[in-house]
């Protein structure tokens, strides 16, 4: 049952002329228009109808002529929030025209991406994101200290840091062997500048056009503010399951209510990171720490769990094989990719034909996917290759990447068996075709947005791909070769994983590590 927020007499008057308007008359909802200082009408903003109570919130984007209208779907919004790169934003307790005012800061709203066009583009940029760019933000709150650019001692700490945390020679290595605190240090303060010197203007135009007025986006707070919503599956009823990285925990959404139901994983220390769905509704869920992949019954409320040796990345569920398939992120000297069989709980690994890096870090097994022919795709994010493997014959092709330490991540499979691969670090969309074995990169719309996932509607083709850095989704439309842009109301979002409902829905989890805010958000196009 949706549950409603108590309505103002204003707010019936409104919702009263709503319900009257004739199939001729406009799309009933929260109306109206976002002008700036001179009168001009500001596109592309962005209007929230903020529900506290619910922990929803529910965003629209103004069109061409500066008019919003913001479905009532949860009832009337006590407040809405107006926003837009380049403006001070503004909460109004109810609809109508909005005059925004032109920020005196132009930092303090700028994404990652605006931020991380200010170091030089090349190898030593790519591989510093990939480095330090997949968890974390590099925006405002990152560079500064108190107004100004992080001092040297300031850098090195903070670096050293995560060195020791997730360095290559740590418990959990991300970070390649060679990353050195020193010269990472220097590198930035050449290109970013000394404590107290002039601030260069950042380049938000890429971020001020935008497809904004073409989704709904609404966006569901997880009930424990310091849980990390890793990935998240549309199920067969249309609720959403969500692994908690840093809870331990299994939520599940209810859309319509907003309401989550958690569900606790009987291992200590469970990390749940991947996860996929049976024909039977039953979850495969992939533990991290505990180095096992768990299964659960909702049914029956039983659990299940495999010891698979190693620190697992992805997950997919191979129905006509019985078979779950997994990736070690972490293994070199062999790289690893095993199944764990669903019927007797047999573990089968296979040694990946490659070598570790230069440096000797680990390639960082990352994305896995499997076609409709059961052949496997996998990337190497540090490696910067695609993996093919046939489990039939057991056989491995591996296939470099154009770009040098391009980072490719979570990749996609297209219904006609061609792979659509984001490229974190490069800032492209892969098309790789397995007829010719050839790949076509697209370069993003937005600089340095950091792509990191994609996912392929089977029912028009199009591609949706999430960003890091970019606080936003984008759409690729293969036949046109255009981009849309739909920004996302909440800074710092970094996107890690996504689904496709079976109505079109885009659902994705916003995975910024420390978490800012935690939530799930679904986009639906507006038709």
């Amino acid at each position: 049952m949706r549950r409603f927020l108590p309505v103002s007499s204003g707010w019936v008057l409104l919702l009263l002329m709503a319900a009257c308007t004739t199939p001729e008359a406009a799309e009933p909802g929260l109306r109206g228009r976002v002008m700036d200082t001179n009168g001009q009408v500001v596109a592309g903003a962005l209007v929230t109808a903020l529900y506290d109570s619910l922990g929803v919130e529910v965003t629209v984007g103004t069109d061409a002529d500066g008019q919003y209208v913001v479905p009532l779907d949860f009832g009337p919004a006590p407040q809405l929030r107006v926003q837009h790169f380049g403006f001070d934003a503004q909460v109004v307790s109810a609809p109508g025209d909005v005059v925004l005012e032109a920020t005196a800061d132009g930092y303090a709203q700028a994404p990652s991406s605006a931020f991380w066009g200010l170091l030089p583009d090349g190898v030593e940029k790519r591989q510093f994101m990939l480095d330090c760019g997949g968890c974390h933000q590099f925006n405002r709150a990152i560079i500064e200290t108190d107004g100004t650019w992080k001092s040297e001692g300031l850098w090195h700490e903070r670096i050293a840091q995560m060195i020791g945390f997730a360095g290559g020679n740590s418990g959990f290595p991300i970070m390649a062997p060679s990353r050195d605190a020193d010269a990472t240090t220097a590198w930035l303060m050449q290109h970013l500048g000394q404590p107290g010197d002039p601030r260069p203007e950042l380049d938000l135009a890429p971020l001020r056009t935008n497809d904004a007025d073409e989704v709904v986006i609404t966006e569901y707070t997880l009930p424990v503010p310091q849980d990390l919503p890793h990935d998240l599956m549309v199920d067969a009823n249309g609720e959403v399951l969500i692994t908690g990285m840093m809870t331990h925990l299994m939520y599940t959404l209810d859309p319509a209510s907003g309401r989550f139901d958690t569900t606790g994983i009987p291992v200590q220390f469970a990390n749940p990171r991947a996860l996929d769905l049976a024909d039977d509704g039953s979850w495969w869920v992939l533990l991290g720490y505990p180095r096992q992949i768990a299964h659960y019954q909702p049914a029956t409320g039983g659990w299940r769990s495999f010891d698979i040796g190693m620190y697992p990345h992805s997950i997919v569920h191979d129905e006509a094989r019985g078979r779950v398939w997994f990736n070690g992120h972490f293994t070199k000297s062999p790289e690893l990719i095993g199944y764990v069989d669903t019927e007797s709980g047999e573990v089968k690994t296979y040694d990946v034909p490659t070598e570790a890096m230069p440096d000797g870090g680990s390639t960082i097994p990352y994305g896995l996917r499997i076609d409709q022919q059961g052949t496997l795709w996998a990337t190497q994010l540090v490696g910067g290759r695609l993996i093919k493997f046939e489990p039939e014959t057991e056989a491995f092709t591996l296939y470099d990447l154009p770009t040098p330490f391009s980072g490719p991540r979570r990749p996609a499979i297209a219904p006609n068996g061609a792979v659509w691969i984001p490229e974190f670090s490069a800032g492209k969309l892969a098309h790789f075709d397995p007829q010719t074995e050839r790949f076509t990169e697209y370069d993003l719309p937005i600089p340095d947005a950091l792509p990191y996932i994609a996912r392929v509607d089977p029912r028009d083709g199009s591609v949706w791909i999430a960003t890091a850095a970019a606080d936003a989704v984008l759409r690729f439309d293969p036949q046109s070769r255009n981009f849309a842009v739909y920004p996302l109301p909440t800074p710092a979002s970094l996107v890690r994983h996504m689904d496709l409902a079976a109505n079109g829905d885009v659902w994705i989890a916003y995975g910024n590590s420390p978490a800012v805010t935690p939530k799930i958000a679904r986009l639906q196009r507006r038709e």
